[in-house]
């Protein structure tokens, strides 16, 4: 194994509009202006896997060095000898496109034995991004500097294709959103190849498929700086053990929408429990824009272990600590525990599969946030290119 496996993962949230629709049916105190706040285990999955190795630059160039002579007249027997070196190519742009199904068993992250119950769906997440990405050597190690651009889009109920859940009128594919982010950070490998750090930011805006929001206009949106390490444990040629510390702190804003929300980031209705539509003075708005400013911290152990040939399972347990800043959540602290499983197979360069399952377990301290639990478990395919 020549590098640690290595990845910090980014949030991905659950849509604002799951949370006002599911508002007839939850208790509206605990959902109105609880946005998107969770990152799904998925998304970290296929992160993390895709970026197992931070060193860049897969094609070579030849070069020649000339080897010394073995005995004194080697010249005029055989003529000049060269040893022919491999040296790597700086690679300066990266490419990738992805896709990842899977089936989630809580999409409205409610909590078990309440009413409405937890409600299971397929789910397709595909990316596109690229990147400038070039690799230098610094003090012994890799610096990985990156700029770019990613898509993403979140498609829900695939397999099902319900057009009605428990009567309510719609059905989970109107949750669809995509994602659009603006990205730049600094990856470092130090020369032992055991330490690893990075640090970056992003933009992300929100952008939904679906009535009662326009389509394709901004609902949510944030700006997400963040650093981490890690360092790794290498146990023989064919396995590791990894520890990681990230931390991310989520800028957010809710954006209004004429027909949706007010300049507060109020929904304007919400539907009782017959499906009837409420006015919004009729429950707790809560009147924050950016009630979801929050601080992430995240440790992450791993274990790696390669049985074959390009194939790498990777057990591991996450602890995530939220701390929320602002508006009426300013006192609210979450936790979420996470336990999986992910199968990699670089079938080329270019392609990798993988296979993943996980378990969420998540707390509030606030009684009126669902204490949910969630499996996630499915497969994706990459494809990347590297020049």
């Amino acid at each position: 194994m020549t590098a640690p496996f290595t990845r910090h993962h980014a949030p991905a949230l659950c849509p604002l509009l799951a949370a006002l629709a599911l508002a007839g049916s939850l208790p509206t105190s605990a959902q109105v202006g609880t946005l998107p706040q969770i990152s799904t285990a998925a998304e970290m999955q296929r992160r993390q896997s895709l970026m197992t190795n931070p060193l860049h630059g897969t094609t070579t160039q030849v070069s020649q060095e000339e080897a010394p002579s073995l005995y004194q007249d080697e010249f005029d027997d055989v003529g000049h000898q060269f040893i022919v070196k491999v040296k790597p190519r700086r690679t300066w742009v990266e490419a990738r496109v992805d896709s990842q199904f899977y089936y989630t068993s809580n999409f409205g992250y409610t909590e078990p034995d309440t009413d409405p119950d937890p409600i299971d769906t397929s789910v397709l997440l595909s990316t596109a991004e690229f990147a400038i990405s070039p690799t230098f050597d610094l003090g012994g190690g890799k610096l990985n500097p990156r700029l770019g651009y990613r898509h993403q889009w979140y498609n829900y109920d695939i397999v099902e294709n319900n057009i009605d859940i428990d009567g309510l009128g719609f059905g989970l594919n109107n949750f669809d959103f995509d994602i659009q982010t603006v990205f730049a950070e600094a990856r470092y490998t130090f020369p032992d190849q055991e330490w690893y750090c990075f640090i970056g930011a992003e933009w992300n805006r929100y952008l939904s498929h679906e009535q009662p929001v326009n389509d394709y206009d901004e609902f949510y949106k944030e700006f997400l700086p963040y650093l981490g390490i890690q360092k790794s444990f290498p146990l023989g040629e064919s396995a590791l053990f990894s520890i990681e510390y990230d931390a991310y702190l989520h800028v957010t804003e809710v954006t209004p929408a004429s027909d949706l929300l007010t300049a507060d980031g109020i929904p304007l209705f919400t539907v009782d429990d017959s499906g009837n539509p409420v006015p919004a003075a009729q429950f707790d708005p809560r009147p924050n824009a950016y009630i979801n400013d929050r601080m992430d911290h995240v440790l992450t152990l791993t274990f790696a272990y390669m049985p074959l040939e390009s194939v790498i399972l990777r057990p591991f347990y996450r602890f995530m600590y939220t701390d929320y800043l602002k508006g009426d959540w300013g006192d609210r602290n979450d936790t979420i525990q996470t336990i999986g499983l992910v199968a990699t197979w670089d079938l080329a360069k270019w392609c990798q599969l993988r296979g993943f399952i996980s378990y969420d377990h998540h707390e509030s301290d606030d009684e009126r946030i669902p204490d949910y639990r969630k499996w996630d478990a499915g497969s994706g395919v990459s494809l990347s290119v590297k020049f």
